[in-house]
């Protein structure tokens, strides 16, 4: 009971700063990154004090109405269309090592599930890594999303059976009018991956698609003197060299030059990829990337 509460009390404090930036976009994040009213237009009619202003066709009022500025026309558009949005979050053994890449991807996706809860889309989340796959449906629902992320410890704690690749588990999903993000530290090798996304159809199906790359290297900066480190999987103190050129200037260089790989593997289909450092703010970080590519 201690857990469930201390969870929902930390997701309280959470949703305070995803309010703050769900606020600075009128139809939510995921909706502005796939804007479901589209383009067409249905019919015209007299302007209505509840329209917006960018309702209002100028030039259609200016054709039919005898005094355009006091008696304007409005377009009406095709009703919205349901856009479902689709977490895939890495759950495998380097996303554990450090506790803020956890933190920083539980931001990211409830960023992303309580925009789609607000304007009534559905939402799934899918964890993965390690050979385990969790997924938690299609939900509107906060309570059974939470219920979904406190599994994930327990299943992780199961020998795990999973032999697939998620974005081929997620290709079978044929998704339309999508948003799907993709939350990792992407450490293992993308060779072949980004062949399989072509199987997503992102055109013809109006899906969107981006990766968030939680970046331990971004914010590292070479000097004159050693770091010793506690490496978690033998167990033992290792000195490792900080100077330029030196082994963790290397580690650091192999990360940029790896996520380059992925960014320019992935532009072709129109993918996002922004990297998130663990030391910025999440939830301003990725606001601001977005804003940056113009997708909000």
């Amino acid at each position: 009971m201690a857990n469930a509460s201390s969870a929902r009390k930390h997701l309280a404090i959470l949703r305070l700063e995803i309010d703050k930036v769900l606020a600075q976009s009128r139809i939510g994040i995921h909706r502005s990154i796939l804007v479901s009213r589209g383009i067409e237009v249905k019919t015209v009619r007299p302007y209505d004090p509840a329209d917006t202003p960018s309702d209002i066709d100028y030039m259609v009022s200016a054709r039919v109405s005898e005094e355009p500025e006091l008696q304007p026309m409005s377009r009406v558009y095709y009703a919205e269309k349901e856009i479902s949005v689709v977490a895939l979050v890495d759950v495998g053994k380097t996303m554990s090592l450090i506790p803020q890449k956890q933190k920083h991807a539980e931001a990211l996706f409830w960023l992303f599930a309580l925009s789609a809860f607000k304007a009534h889309d559905r939402f799934r989340i899918i964890f993965f890594g390690d050979e385990l796959l969790l997924d938690s449906k299609w939900t509107g629902d906060e309570d059974v999303l939470q219920e979904a992320v406190s599994r994930v410890v327990l299943y992780k704690n199961r020998q795990n059976t999973f032999r697939g690749n998620i974005l081929s588990y997620v290709a079978e999903l044929e998704l339309r009018d999508a948003v799907i993000i993709m939350i990792s530290d992407f450490a293992s090798a993308w060779e072949g991956k980004a062949k399989l996304l072509t199987r997503f159809g992102f055109f013809e199906r109006n899906i969107k698609m981006i990766l968030f790359a939680l970046d331990e290297w971004s914010d590292f900066r070479p000097h004159s003197y050693g770091m010793r480190l506690f490496d978690e999987s033998s167990g033992r103190n290792t000195l490792e060299d900080m100077r330029r050129g030196g082994s963790l200037d290397k580690l650091a260089q192999a990360a940029s030059a790896h996520f380059q790989t992925i960014k320019q593997n992935v532009q072709s289909l129109s993918i996002a990829f922004i990297r998130i450092p663990l030391l910025a703010d999440p939830l301003r970080t990725a606001h601001k990337e977005l804003m940056r590519l113009c997708i909000i």
